[in-house]
């Protein structure tokens, strides 16, 4: 919530309005709910992938490799890989990111391929089972001169785990929500969309899928320029993309609170987490914003 102060042509933020400023949090991602996490966790949204939904086709960037379909997801932002989602248009697969690490797929009961965990469940060294076989998630098969669609076990939005070694060189836990794309009667198509990436910061301990901390939006600067314009820089530590925030605004706080959607309201990201809103206020005696998540 933002209290703007509009007077005349000289509109400035005082020092009444600038101590009122209340940053507005939301509750966000996949089955977003706290029941059950142990005191001692500290889920973490990972950056890696950042800002979601992020959708990875092959040959777009930020693929890499020699036939373009390497997305490499460095879990802490330490500056090293943990692993690589291999997205091509006949097999979805995701593995460790170098040869060396013990990083792991894991599985919420034994299957040769990769398959979902359950929103509610806790996986940590007991529960996690690598895939027995292959660590696919959605594949094809070559026949007739054209790959054939088999199977998709992530046809929508399901958590899919894992484990890392940190850059405090422990074992961590973590999830990340994923969708393999396909069009149905087609073939060679897959593509597949992240919608976020989390681990648990403390080591060794399990994370409970779906158990997300809040989104935390955070207001950073109020402009109050010519002709009454309005411009608001935030952050919000879910790195979502600027097109679903929106600005609200009102002419009074508590009882007497009117907030309206402002669709004048223009919101920009020129980095991960890092947002802009411009606006232009009614000039009134004073107006108050808030974004919406």
């Amino acid at each position: 919530m933002r209290s703007v102060k509009n007077v005349g042509q000289t509109s400035r933020l005082t020092t009444d309005s600038q101590n009122r400023l209340l940053a507005y949090t939301t509750a966000a991602g996949l089955g977003a709910f706290f029941a059950g996490q142990n005191a001692e966790a500290q889920v973490t949204a990972s950056a890696a992938l950042a800002p979601y939904p992020h959708t990875l086709i092959k040959g777009v960037a930020p693929a890499t490799g020699y036939y373009h379909t390497y997305f490499y997801i460095d879990v802490d932002g330490d500056g090293t890989p943990d692993l690589n989602l291999n997205v091509d248009t006949f097999r979805v697969n995701i593995d460790k990111a170098i040869t060396t690490q013990t990083n792991k797929v894991l599985n919420p009961s034994s299957n040769g391929y990769v398959i979902p965990w359950t929103v509610g469940t806790n996986l940590d060294a007991s529960t996690g089972s690598v895939p027995t076989y292959k660590k696919w998630l959605a594949n094809s098969y070559f026949y007739g001169g054209s790959w054939l669609y088999t199977w998709n076990n992530f046809a929508t939005e399901e958590a899919l785990g894992f484990s890392f070694t940190a850059a405090d060189g422990l074992t961590h836990f973590g999830y990340m929500n994923v969708k393999v794309n396909h069009t149905s009667g087609a073939n060679n198509d897959f593509t597949a969309t992240v919608n976020g990436i989390y681990y648990n910061a403390t080591a060794n301990v399990g994370i409970i899928i779906g158990a997300l901390p809040p989104a935390v939006v955070t207001v950073t600067s109020i402009n109050v320029g010519a002709g009454n314009s309005v411009t608001i820089n935030f952050t919000s530590s879910d790195s979502a993309a600027a097109s679903v925030f929106t600005l609200q605004s009102s002419p009074a706080l508590g009882a007497s609170a009117n907030w309206t959607t402002d669709s004048g309201a223009v919101i920009t990201s020129s980095a991960p987490g890092v947002y802009q809103a411009v606006t232009t206020g009614t000039g009134g005696s004073a107006q108050f914003f808030r974004i919406s998540h």
